[in-house]
């Protein structure tokens, strides 16, 4: 008899022979039915061949990972006292009486519960707290003919076979880690346990003892498809991922009231009670369960393109990368698209070329722009008689939100955009129910999308948002995701993207990966991404790091000339140097008094959206001077050949965004990020003016996501100081959230 496997190190942990069942947290839960689709396979119980004197009911039940039991079929099964783990994902067996009498749920920890009519069951081995079990086999039956529950065994993820009731001690593969799934039990001419077959997470089908090496005619194709195999050899049934059910020995299932979970892979186990439907019907499946088993069932894997041009394949799926292109030295590879059936893809260049390599038809040059590194993503989007992508037809995004077809591709629009600000990063294509392009999705540095055309919105694409950690976005047929910093793959937007990882490599903290492009990424193991601790802490600094920008200090020289000390800093670290003087006289100044009520509120004076307000060595408390606001500020900018973004109603997000991303911005807020009330008066040419008597303006320089603080040059005192995104949020309503970003 094999032994039980150790438990880890857990506190609390222990080991019990023959304890209770787990502890029911569901006792305090009404045992109930998900309110959702459910694909299943239904699974016959492996007991000796014997007469049957009860009715057997057609059709089966589910089992799914809360507990939940689902009859089709026709079948009328008595689950009083089932239990149910709402939101726990521990059930993992079933054995059901052929008459529906009742039955019995193993755990994950070994406890089996009875339920219905079914005799309670003495758990042989319970390994509390840790989710070991895999599998249930009942091999006795009562006088009624029907299983009984007084003989069995469980299988631990180890292999580790445990008998009870008496059963005979089988020995079968031991692996010493968690691989086995399933147990078929082989019967001898007596009826008598003899041997048998565990089924691995692989798909791969180990015999032991006088079991014959295969049960034909099975046949598991070496995939990680399969949960549990049920039956004999000669006649039984495979129960899959996502529902799917493969019989063999003529069993034909009774169907009806049958329904899955669709791309939720929730399903445990089934148990079919009948399969002799004189009227064959195929398993309804729905068609994202059918679509997501069928795509587990091709190789999955995927290609990363790093900096250079270097095409580095993973996983199962074959890539023919020949003659792909390289630039020794050069970090101008920007994003990368793998045919369908990795025969070959292309390789976009910042230049805006696209190189082809493997086999793939080539395709017709896009738009170009040699020597300026601004094409960040395309996509090609016709596709051949086998359903593959050709390169005939698609489009180029450039960094400032450009849409650019080739190849005859219809216009779709775009993004907002933005001259002169290298933001965007991701482009995916909408293509309508005719096969047309019709609009789509960018995505920008920071991991905000922008729906256009025809595409609905589709949400941020990482839960990171608000951090320059971006460079690529997709779409596969089971769902989204981006590719961040060190090619750490982000699935987002629902659905189901999870590729096979084999031989994944990452370059630790250099921060070269530039896209990674998957085929088929559906993998039932769900591995997690295996990033090197470099890669890992080096995303993780991102997430919470301190984006700072070079922008040097400068002290105003005038008392009320904080706008043109803070251009002055702006614009310097876009490597244009200018003089506060030459600002104010670029900008001209209107000094007509301010006109006050009885009160001293400021009725009527200059306005600031057009020029400066007032004497520039006046004083805002006494209503001499005052300032300017973000028009003449862009002016400026403009006049001086940079692309400049001055408005009100910034959001902090959209401010921040852009900060982060390398814009440096001047800001108007209060003195010191104080406390301010907001006032109005009417200016000269009638336009309502929003004034705070403390107003200042300085230079946004950082953003610092670990402490909620952003950093500001404040060129009153010519110093950096740092404040809580509170009081920043706080200080920037007071003016309308008014600022203006300069690239």
């Amino acid at each position: 008899m094999q032994s039980a496997p150790s438990a880890p190190t857990m506190p609390g942990m222990r080991l019990a022979a023959g304890g209770n069942a787990l502890v029911r947290s569901a006792r305090s839960w009404r045992v109930r039915s998900l309110v959702v689709a459910c694909t299943v396979s239904a699974v016959l119980c492996p007991t000796a061949t014997v007469a049957v004197a009860s009715v057997a009911q057609p059709g089966g039940v589910i089992l799914e990972g809360w507990g939940g039991l689902h009859a089709f079929g026709g079948a009328s099964i008595n689950t009083a006292g089932a239990p149910y783990w709402p939101g726990w994902d521990i059930a993992r067996a079933v054995a059901v009486r052929s008459d529906g009498g009742g039955g019995w749920t193993l755990d994950g920890w070994g406890g089996i519960h009875a339920w219905g009519a079914a005799q309670p069951v003495s758990t042989p081995f319970y390994w509390v707290g840790w989710d070991i079990v895999r599998d249930m086999v009942m091999t006795s039956r009562g006088a009624d003919g029907d299983v009984d529950g007084s003989q069995g065994y469980l299988l631990d993820g180890f292999g580790g076979i445990h008998p009870w009731g008496g059963a005979p001690a089988l020995s079968g593969p031991y692996p010493g880690t968690d691989v086995a799934r399933s147990l078929l039990v082989d019967l001898n001419a007596s009826g008598t346990p003899d041997g048998g077959w565990t089924l691995y997470a692989d798909g791969s089908l180990h015999a032991f003892g006088a079991a014959s090496a295969k049960p034909a005619p099975v046949s598991l194709s070496g995939k990680a498809l399969w949960v549990k195999i049920r039956g004999t050899p000669t006649a039984g049934y495979l129960a899959g991922h996502w529902g799917t059910v493969q019989t063999w020995g003529g069993l034909s299932p009774y169907w009806s009231g049958y329904s899955d979970w669709g791309t939720w892979d929730i399903e445990r186990d089934a148990a079919l009670l009948r399969a002799d439907n004189p009227q064959p019907q195929p398993q309804p499946q729905s068609a994202a369960a059918a679509a997501i088993f069928a795509a587990d069932a091709n190789p999955s894997g995927g290609v990363t393109l790093d900096g250079l041009g270097g095409l580095h394949p993973f996983g199962e799926a074959p890539i023919d990368t020949t003659a792909a292109p390289y630039w020794q030295g050069w970090d101008i590879a920007r994003a990368v698209q793998v045919r369908e059936d990795g025969s070959g893809g292309w390789t976009l260049d910042g230049w805006g070329g696209v190189h082809r390599w493997g086999t793939d038809p080539g395709l017709t040059l896009p738009a170009s722009w040699p020597g300026q590194d601004i094409a960040r993503s395309f996509m090609a989007t016709s596709h051949d008689a086998q359903g593959v992508a050709d390169g005939a037809a698609g489009y180029v995004l450039d960094g400032f939100g450009g849409i650019h077809p080739w190849g005859g591709a219809p216009v779709i629009g775009g993004p907002p955009y933005l001259w002169g600000f290298d933001i965007y990063r991701g482009l995916v294509v909408h293509i309508d129910s005719h096969g047309t392009p019709d609009g789509g999705w960018a995505m920008d540095d920071v991991g905000r999308t922008y729906a256009f055309g025809a595409a609905p919105a589709i949400g941020d694409a990482t839960p990171y948002t608000g951090r320059p950690l971006y460079h690529a976005l997709h779409q596969t047929t089971f769902g989204w995701y981006s590719v961040a910093r060190g090619g750490v793959v982000i699935s987002f937007g629902g659905g189901y993207v999870q590729p096979s990882w084999t031989q994944w490599t990452d370059w630790g903290s250099w921060d070269i990966v530039r896209d990674v492009a998957l085929i088929n990424p559906v993998d039932p193991r769900r591995s997690a991404q295996p990033l090197s601790s470099a890669d890992a802490q080096s995303f993780g600094s991102g997430v919470n790091g301190r984006y700072m920008l070079n922008v040097a200090m400068a002290k105003q020289t005038h008392p009320l000339d904080c706008e043109a000390a803070t251009m002055q800093m702006v614009l310097a670290a876009r490597d244009t140097q200018v003089n506060q003087d030459w600002e104010l006289h670029y900008w001209g100044a209107d000094l007509r008094r301010a006109q006050r009520d009885a009160a001293g509120n400021i009725v009527r004076w200059g306005d600031p959206y057009s020029s400066f307000v007032g004497n520039v060595n006046g004083s805002e408390w006494n209503a001499s001077g005052y300032g300017i606001y973000y028009p003449p500020l862009v002016r400026i900018s403009q006049y001086l050949g940079h692309a400049a973004i001055g408005k009100e109603q910034w959001t902090v997000n959209q401010l921040f965004d852009l900060v982060v991303s390398g814009y440096p911005a001047a800001v108007e807020g209060s003195f010191n990020m104080e406390a301010a009330t907001p006032r109005t008066y009417t200016a000269w040419n009638g336009r309502r003016v929003q004034y705070i008597l403390n107003d200042h303006v300085f230079a946004l320089v950082g953003v610092d996501f670990g402490a909620h603080t952003v950093i500001i040059n404040d060129p009153y005192s010519g110093t950096r100081k740092e404040f809580s995104w509170g009081d920043f949020t706080r200080s920037f309503s007071y003016i309308d959230n008014m600022a203006t970003v300069v690239s």
